[in-house]
């Protein structure tokens, strides 16, 4: 019996908004659930922080600058941190109304500083942490991406929308649909090949069987696993690009 599993993960496709829109975009159609009167983005933006429990107003500048370094390395170009900007200032504003009917954070808030719920913000504490002295050398950078997001708003029949993204594709975008069930005009397939050049896009990863099937049984008890660990992942199904579609597992 083979002691280990090595795993090759090649098209590694890391969305980062799945959790919160994996909900919303399963509920029905594009733009049913947002309420909102206006596709202005606030001057100020009260932010549930999840670890403490406190909401703080910050400006809309200073909470997608925010965004922005807890998103995307600070060091990228002018042109790849205002595309970021433009895509988490579209997504907070859809998720503003419809987190708030949701009951999913408190009243007084807008949004929140979690992926689970909408997407990651890093305080002016945690950007210090995180980056140190490195933050100030791309602070001019970082603030005129915040006001280019502010003022870019994409819509799509008068409404913000789901402005969903991922670090690297498979060469191909996937379709609203594998990923959600959901069709929608503005999520489609499109060529993306200069993914296939990223560093990260193919990777290895060794794991010992043995805390590959205790993270199964953890998830599923009645999960067999039988001595030869190749018996545990079979019958993949892939479309066209390459993506998984669904797995065997036991």
């Amino acid at each position: 019996m083979k002691d280990r599993l090595i795993i090759l993960t090649i098209f590694a496709l890391a969305i980062f908004l799945l959790p919160k829109a994996a909900v919303l975009l399963n509920a029905g159609a594009a733009g049913e659930n947002f309420s909102g009167a206006s596709v202005s983005f606030p001057q100020e933006v009260r932010v549930y922080m999840e670890e403490t429990g406190e909401t703080i107003a910050v400006s809309a500048e200073e909470y997608l600058t925010g965004c922005l370094c807890a998103q995307i390395p600070i060091n990228y170009e002018p042109e790849a941190l205002k595309a970021q900007a433009a895509a988490s200032a579209t997504y907070a504003l859809r998720l503003m109304s419809e987190l708030r009917e949701s009951g999913n954070i408190p009243d007084g808030a807008d949004i929140s500083d979690s992926p689970r719920l909408c997407q990651p913000y890093y305080s002016p504490e945690k950007r210090r942490e995180v980056y140190g002295d490195e933050l100030e050398s791309f602070a001019e950078s970082l603030t005129a991406a915040a006001r280019y997001g502010i003022s870019h708003i994409m819509t799509y029949e008068g409404k913000p929308i789901y402005s969903v993204y991922h670090s690297v594709s498979a060469g191909n975008t996937c379709p609203s649909e594998y990923v959600w069930g959901a069709s929608f005009d503005y999520l489609t397939r499109r060529e993306s090949g200069a993914d296939r050049d990223y560093i990260y896009f193919e990777c290895v990863n060794e794991i010992r069987s043995e805390d590959a099937r205790n993270a199964l049984m953890n998830y599923d008890s009645e999960i067999e696993t039988p001595v030869d660990c190749a018996k545990w992942f079979t019958d993949m199904v892939t479309n066209e690009d390459g993506y998984v579609i669904s797995v065997n597992i036991g």
